[in-house]
């Protein structure tokens, strides 16, 4: 025995819109635009001259990219990370190493990659332990001349 077919209603016709009703406050109707006709771009930010310094202020994410990136740039050149460098002798059996603190980049393998540099360059051991990094021996001043190289400020502990 077959089974009965439902109903099939005519597809509706949509010509008509379901959102022509409503009203936004403030904002007036776009006009309907040919199709592959050519779009406005959007406008570009540039600072009143009067602006306030502070780029968080002024800048419209993603309006300039090439000013939001040079702006991004000066104020990270404004604040180098500083890096604290330490010696420490107590509970290591008399071995005296080097702590240094204060990485930007206090992720397990950025901690690595720049313990390798400096192991590699220094010509000493160390270890990562707790997002500081410890080198063999003291090496506050040798670590201190390299970190500088490197575009750290340093700030020497005892």
């Amino acid at each position: 025995m077959a089974k009965p077919q439902p109903d099939k209603a005519p597809a509706k016709d949509f010509k008509v819109n379901p959102f022509a009703g409503l009203k936004v406050a403030g904002l007036e109707p776009a006009a309907p635009s040919a199709p592959g006709a050519a779009r406005t771009p959007p406008p570009v930010f540039k600072p009143s001259p009067g602006a306030n310094k502070n780029w968080t202020d002024n800048v419209i994410p993603f309006a300039d990219r090439k000013l939001a990136a040079e702006l991004l740039r000066e104020s990270q050149e404004k604040r180098k990370p500083v890096i604290l460098l330490r010696m420490e002798r107590k509970g290591r059996g008399g071995k005296t190493v080097t702590i240094l603190r204060g990485f930007p980049d206090d992720s397990l393998t950025g901690l690595m990659d720049m313990l390798g540099r400096l192991k590699r360059d220094l010509g000493t051991g160390g270890t990562v332990q707790d997002s500081t990094l410890e080198l063999q021996g003291d090496q506050r001043e040798r670590g201190a001349a390299w970190l500088q190289r490197n575009g750290f400020d340093i700030k020497l502990g005892n």
